[in-house]
């Protein structure tokens, strides 16, 4: 019987363990990709050192906007996309998404057109329009 209890703990474990791992990674996914009481502007958010692993710009009727991609440290998360930040040619937060790959009509406002951008770019559009 003794062996039968040793399987069933380690059957246990072994089932609940990936889903407590991928809910963990889940909620750390969305907390870490969060802007809210983190960062604002561009200046903000590259204070935060954890810098985009790439940068988009969209040209819309009211101007440039530059989307910032998160990098995709997501551990055992399963994101679509990574997290997406868009900031106005003043360097103000004006949206953001945790997922891009699945979120339509994030996609549909923000990434039809876009063209590639740096981070650099950014900033100095941002630091041009605040002096």
């Amino acid at each position: 019987m003794r062996k039968r209890n040793k399987f069933v703990v380690l059957a246990t474990l072994g089932a609940v363990f990936p889903v407590l791992a991928w809910l963990t990674s889940e909620f750390r996914w969305r907390r870490i990709n969060s802007p809210e009481q983190k960062f604002s502007n561009v200046t903000q958010y590259v204070a935060l050192k954890r810098m985009p692993q790439r940068v988009v710009k969209n040209r819309q009727k009211s101007g440039f906007y530059y989307i910032a991609f998160s990098p995709r440290d997501s551990w055992f998360a399963l994101p679509s996309g990574p997290a997406a930040y868009v900031f106005s040619d003043e360097g103000i937060l004006v949206d953001w998404t945790a997922d891009s790959g699945d979120d339509p009509a994030f996609d549909h406002q923000w990434l039809r057109a876009v063209q590639p951008s740096t981070l650099a770019e950014l900033i100095k559009s941002s630091t041009r329009s605040n002096p």
